[in-house]
């Protein structure tokens, strides 16, 4: 009987060391994509008044990543800026927030890729914007941009 309630004790005590470990790597998991969010969240705050001041594709080249640049021609660049002027002058945008996060590796580079939104406003109304940014080694780049509005076709 008393082999029993060792035994019992060893694996109650491992459950617990396993449990612990398992909350604290989970919480690091959760602080980690927090610290992400909320620095995706700054950058977007800080880059797309920028960008949305005169739909310049140079600024937006200032800010984009290598996948932008591979996946967007320089023609569907000005196609949606174009569009986008349609909203007239940039007027103000909320704070972006985390709408989405993902973190992998490939090829042994890790990237954490962040979706943010917020309500921008125009002089002729307001947009949804949607931003997606990638971030490596805490340098953050845009990935995709997007706008919805009523007043866009």
């Amino acid at each position: 009987m008393k082999a029993l309630w060792i035994t019992l004790g060893v694996l109650a005590a491992l459950g617990l060391v396993c449990c612990g470990g398992v909350f604290v790597f989970g919480k690091g998991v959760f602080e980690s994509a927090v610290a992400s969010s909320d620095a995706a969240n700054k950058f977007s705050d800080k880059m797309f008044p920028e960008i949305a001041k005169d739909w310049d594709p140079k600024v937006i080249a200032k800010y984009a990543s290598p996948e932008f640049e591979r996946d967007v021609s320089q023609r569907r660049l000005e196609k949606a800026l174009s569009q986008y002027k349609n909203l007239g002058t940039f007027k103000s945008v909320e704070p972006f927030s985390s709408a989405g996060y993902q973190a992998n590796t490939v090829n042994g580079e890790s990237a954490v890729t962040v979706t943010t939104k917020a309500l921008a406003t125009f002089e002729k109304g307001t947009a949804m914007t949607t931003l997606k940014m990638i971030g490596r080694k805490g340098d953050w780049k845009l990935l995709h941009l997007n706008l919805e509005s009523d007043l866009l076709d």
